[in-house]
Order: C-alpha cells, then structure tokens, then sequence
C-alpha cells in the first residue's frame, strides 16, 4: 500500500496541474460553464466566465514585471504558447483562481431554484481543484511556495473584479436583479 499511494497521489496531482495546461480542456469547460449559465438565463456571469482566459495574459505581464525565474531554473514543459521561465506567480494558480473560484462565487450567490445536493458537489469539486493546484505545483517542482502563494493572490485580484461586475447594478434608486431561471 505505501508503493501504491505515493504513485496515486502522484497521478492526482498530475491531473489537477493537467487540466489547466491542457489549453482545449481549459477552454472547452469555459465555453461549457458559459453556456449553461446562459442556459439558465445568468447571462451576466455567462459572459464574465468568458473573461476568465485573459488571466492567462495576466499572469504573463506579472511575470515580466516581476521576472523570478522558476525554482529549478527550467521553463514548464506544458505551456503551449511559449517557453514559461518565469514563476512568480503561477499562471495556473491564478487561472485556477479566477475560473473555480469565480464557479464557487456563483454556487454561494446563484443558489435558489438549484438542487442543494448538485451545489455542494459542485463547491467540493471547485474547492478541490483551487486548494490541489497550488499543491499540485508546488509537489511538481514547477514553483516554490511562495511562487503559489502569489498566484493566489494575484488571482484573488481578478476574481474580485469579475465578483464586482457580478452584482446588480443600482441605477435610479432601483436595484436590478440577476435574470433568475423561471
């Protein structure tokens, strides 16, 4: 059994990382999550989970301005578009940030009319994958700790921009509310 669980372990955080350097995955569950809040008539967070992949771009002017070179000095083998030598923060903490914990924003702010049991599965499926990737990359070797622990907070950032713009807006003293499903 000792053989076996570093071995599973290792495979899971391997997915965790994965998902976010998979990029047609990656898009394919935004575009997902954007048409089933549009769907469910939420048109507003189904267009503001489509900003989610400008944090990728976000994360790459933070690692320019910053320039800390990844803890064993070698680019991440995953990234697509160019060579990431850079790791402070992580891109990936930060997109996993954004787009999870944008997803658990709305099961906390969305809730009515939805099956309690489909919500709690949903936040412990979000909140998996926000606390596995800054393990996931720092148990990679991919960054240090303090590599995750500024994606975290960069991603926060965004995240509260899109929470922002979430809420109703307040114009002429009436509030307007989120379209609701009927």
């Amino acid at each position: 059994m000792q053989v076996l669980l570093p071995e599973v372990y290792y495979k899971v955080l391997i997915l965790i990382s994965g998902f976010g350097s998979n990029v047609p995955v990656l898009i394919g569950s935004i575009l997902f999550a954007s048409l089933v809040l549009f769907f469910l008539k939420f048109r507003r967070e189904g267009l503001l989970i489509l900003l989610t992949p400008l944090s990728y771009f976000y994360s790459l002017l933070l690692k320019d301005v910053f320039k800390v070179a990844r803890p064993f000095g070698g680019p991440d083998i995953h990234v697509r578009f160019a060579p990431d030598i850079y790791g402070f923060p992580s891109s990936h903490v930060i997109i996993y940030t954004v787009f999870f914990g944008y997803l658990l924003y709305l099961t906390f702010s969305l809730k009515e009319n939805f099956n309690k049991v489909l919500l709690w599965l949903l936040r412990f499926i979000f909140i998996f994958f926000l606390l596995g990737v800054g393990l996931s990359r720092y148990e990679l070797l991919y960054h240090s700790i303090w590599d995750v622990l500024g994606g975290y907070f960069f991603g926060a950032i965004y995240l509260f921009s899109l929470v922002y713009f979430s809420k109703p807006s307040k114009k002429g003293g009436k509030t307007y509310q989120k379209s609701a499903p009927k």
